[in-house]
């Protein structure tokens, strides 16, 4: 397993790839990661991306996928420095998708699932006119 948080948009838009065999212990590595990055106080929101794209994973891992995704949430300021929280997966789980989009109805939470990163960054960008058009941003997702 493998995980890698950067920069796709300089203090704005981070993201989280996760590769291989999804772990509850590596899950929580990575948002060890997400936490530091997120606790600097910014004026501009930061979005977060959660690429599961080269992950796999088994059903068992579905409870553990979905607090993790509510403990990202809960890392983001209050509204209206609060960003976007996107999850990039290629194969998403309905249910979870469900719950989650349930749940962040009532909590006021904006997420949103998309099968890829290149989808959220543009979802962003149609969304957040204060994010830099993509000829001017500075760090491509791979």
């Amino acid at each position: 397993m493998h995980a890698d948080v950067r920069w796709l948009i300089p203090d704005r838009v981070f993201c989280m790839t996760l590769e291989g065999t999804l772990t509850s212990e590596y899950l929580d590595a990575a948002l060890a990661q997400c936490r530091a990055l997120l606790a600097q106080d910014r004026a501009a929101p930061v979005h977060v991306i959660l690429d599961l794209t080269a992950t796999q994973r088994d059903e068992t891992m579905i409870v553990k996928l979905k607090q993790s995704v509510d403990e990202l949430r809960k890392m983001h300021p209050p509204q209206p420095r609060a960003g976007w929280t996107i999850i990039a997966d290629s194969m998403p789980n309905q249910i979870v998708k469900s719950i989650g989009a349930s749940i962040t109805q009532v909590i006021k939470i904006r997420t949103r699932f998309t099968t890829g990163v290149q989808e959220g960054l543009d979802f962003l960008r149609r969304i957040d006119a204060t994010l830099p058009a993509a000829d001017q941003e500075l760090n491509t997702p791979s």
